[in-house]
């Protein structure tokens, strides 16, 4: 027989569910600083991170699990690369700096407590 959960419980489970800590995103954001993808996939990848910085620089501490799925979406399915096609590349310098002002924002929201993790 299971216990019950506290109502406490219950809302923390739904909200990790739906949204992503400010150290979750920033592990995302360092991988997608490493990704070489086609041009065309930064392009894609980069409209989705425009969206997801907005949070970031509001400071928001949780952020939509959708929102970080769109990013995550936008940058994947690009591996295997059809002879012809456009060479994988590094994030281009929009992008790469896109990345660096999130990885420093959210580092200072984790260090700053606003990571909403359990302790």
């Amino acid at each position: 027989m299971r216990i019950p959960e506290t109502e406490g419980e219950r809302n923390a489970a739904s909200a990790s569910e739906e949204h992503l800590t400010a150290g979750q995103v920033l592990r995302i954001v360092r991988l997608l600083g490493m990704l070489r993808l086609p041009a065309d996939s930064w392009t894609r990848t980069d409209r989705a991170l425009e969206r997801l910085e907005e949070d970031v620089i509001a400071g928001a501490g949780l952020f939509s699990a959708a929102l970080v799925g769109e990013v995550e979406d936008a940058a994947s399915g690009h591996r295997i690369l059809r002879a012809g096609a456009s060479p994988a590349v590094p994030p281009p310098d929009p992008v790469r700096e896109r990345l660096n002002r999130m990885i420093h924002a959210l580092t200072e929201q984790v260090e700053q407590g606003d990571d909403h993790t359990e302790r």
